[in-house]
């Protein structure tokens, strides 16, 4: 609650990154005299390299920051033998949908980034299509003498709603628009919304706005798969609070025990 920390308004923030980017990076730094330490998030894009523990790589030693062109600041974790220099601040990694083996964690709209382009560029499609539908084509008959004059007069086409009066049987008028039939991009438009569900966090349909096909029974198994993913997010983040508050805590004990010694 330390107003430099103020953990209760940063753990939403703290959330959205790791749904976002899939992992979080958090910087401890500790005042050698009292041993009070303030925690930074460091935005994952910004750090390129992990270096771990040659053979393990559940030991991580050191992070590099990415500060710019020529610029790197290197991080050490808890791990590296010179973490218990209090003048050297730490960086805690956490990680979430991370496959076994790998040692980035991948964010929960990972999965979906490709439909949901792909449900873009067919939007975008459908609306340009919708709005040719809107123009159409003038095709107009007569005698081929009449075909040079009709072309100059009607080089520039008629407004909408104008009135032609033209000699019976001497010109013929004939709109041609297109035929999209859209209702049969309907299911097209599903079945990519589906995609996007099937890859999401614990979504469905449903939490789209589409409850067609849904009863009650439905909704609750649905409804059931979001909270799994809820609880089980919500454990991870009980655990990266936890132990970050473990390893402030353990810093601050290495800097009172030396006073407490002397006392």
């Amino acid at each position: 609650a330390h107003p430099l920390n103020n953990l209760e308004l940063e753990l939403p923030e703290w959330s959205d990154e790791l749904s976002r980017s899939g992992e979080l990076f958090l910087t401890l730094h500790t005042n050698p005299v009292d041993g009070m330490s303030y925690v930074r998030a460091i935005p994952a894009s910004v750090v390129d390299h992990v270096e771990t523990r040659p053979g393990d790589y559940k030991v991580e030693l050191r992070y590099r920051e990415n500060a710019g062109i020529g610029q790197a600041v290197w991080w050490l974790s808890p791990f590296h033998p010179d973490a218990g220099d209090m003048s050297k601040p730490l960086m805690l990694h956490y990680a979430v949908n991370r496959p076994v083996g790998a040692i980035r964690g991948i964010g929960d709209l990972d999965p979906i980034l490709p439909w949901l382009r792909r449900y873009t560029r067919w939007l975008e499609d459908r609306v340009r299509l919708n709005a040719g539908v809107r123009a159409f084509l003038w095709i107009v008959k007569a005698a081929k003498n009449l075909k040079a004059e009709l072309q100059e007069r009607y080089r520039t086409p008629p407004e909408p709603g104008s009135i032609i009066i033209a000699e019976q049987g001497a010109e013929e008028w004939q709109a041609i628009t297109p035929q999209l039939h859209a209702s049969d991009a309907e299911k097209d438009g599903r079945a990519i919304r589906w995609m996007i569900a099937a890859g999401g966090p614990g979504t469905a349909l449903l939490d789209l706005g589409e409850g067609e096909d849904a009863n009650q029974a439905t909704g609750r198994v649905m409804q059931e798969q979001k909270r799994r993913f809820l609880r089980r997010r919500q454990r991870y983040l009980v655990y990266i609070l936890s132990d970050l508050v473990l390893h402030a805590f353990q810093r601050y004990r290495q800097v009172l025990t030396p006073s407490l010694g002397d006392g």
